[in-house]
C-alpha cells in the first residue's frame, strides 16, 4: 500500500479547531501554512480507513453505538503484543479523547489534598509496573522499533546509568517539570531484592544526578556523609 505524504489537504472551514484559530488570529497568512497546534494530521486519510468507513455505512445504521466484542479484542490484542500486558475487557475505559482520559486517570490515581509529591509517586510507581517504560529508560541508548520495521534511537543522557561504580542496579529515570515542583526526577533502582523510587523536585537541574545518587545511596543504606556528590568531576 502506497500512501500520500506529499498532498497538503486544506482544512479551512470544516471545523477544525486549530485551522479556525490560526484563520482568525492570523487572516493573512500564506496557503502553504498549516497550523501546528494539536495533534491532527493534514495529510490525507489512508485508504484502508477510507474504504472500511465506506463499507461500514453501506452496511450499518448510523445510530448509538457502544465498544463491540471485536474492539475490546483489538484493544488486548494490542496491549499484549506491543507491551506483552495481559488486560481484560473489564480494565478498558473508552473515552472521547486523550485529555478526557487525563482527566479520568487524575481522578483514579489522586485523591482530594494530594500534592505534587504524592502524585509524582503515584506517576513513578505506574511507570515502574510498565515492562515498556522501563526498557526504554534503563538504557543509555534505547533502541525501539515501529510497526513498520523501522528503527528509532533514543539517548538517555543519564549517566548514573553507565557509572560502574555504583553498588546497585539502576533501572531508569524520567524526568519532569511543573510550575509548582520546578525540576522533577524520578529514580528507580534494586540492590540484594530491595527496590526503591527517589524523587527529587525544585532540585537544580546541573544537581538532578548528585541528588538521586544521595537519595539512592541513603535507601540502601551506604550514604557517605562524607562523600562529595557534588564534585563536578564525578557529576
Amino acid at each position: 500500500m502506497i500512501y500520500d505524504f506529499e498532498t497538503l489537504v486544506s482544512r479551512k472551514n470544516t471545523g477544525s479547531g486549530k485551522w479556525d484559530e490560526m484563520t482568525k488570529e492570523h487572516p493573512n497568512l500564506p496557503e502553504n501554512v498549516a497550523p501546528l497546534s494539536v495533534a491532527d494530521m493534514e495529510l490525507k486519510n489512508p485508504p484502508e480507513i477510507v474504504e472500511g468507513l465506506k463499507k461500514y455505512i453501506d452496511t450499518h445504521i448510523l445510530g448509538y453505538t457502544g465498544p463491540t466484542e471485536e474492539y475490546f479484542d483489538a484493544v488486548c490484542g494490542w496491549m499484549k503484543r506491543r507491551n506483552d500486558w495481559d488486560i481484560k475487557k473489564e480494565e478498558i475505559v473508552s473515552t472521547h479523547g486523550v485529555v478526557t482520559a487525563l482527566a479520568v486517570s487524575v481522578l483514579a490515581y489522586t485523591d482530594p489534598g494530594d500534592g505534587v509529591t504524592s502524585d509524582m509517586l503515584k506517576l513513578a510507581i505506574a511507570a515502574t509496573q510498565s515492562s515498556t517504560i522501563c526498557d526504554i529508560t534503563c538504557q543509555p541508548l534505547a533502541i525501539v522499533y515501529d510497526e513498520e520495521g523501522g528503527v528509532h534511537s533514543w539517548d538517555n543522557g543519564n549517566i548514573l546509568l553507565t557509572d560502574t561504580t555504583i553498588p546497585y542496579e539502576v533501572y531508569g529515570f524520567k524526568t519532569g517539570f511543573t510550575d509548582e515542583a520546578g525540576f522533577c526526577f524520578i529514580g528507580y533502582a534494586g540492590m540484594n531484592d530491595k527496590k526503591i523510587i527517589t524523587l527529587t523536585y525544585g532540585c537544580e537541574v546541573e544537581n538532578r544526578f548528585a541528588d538521586t545518587k544521595k537519595l539512592m545511596d541513603l535507601g540502601f543504606d551506604i550514604y557517605d556523609e562524607n562523600h562529595d556528590y557534588y564534585s563536578v568531576a564525578e557529576y
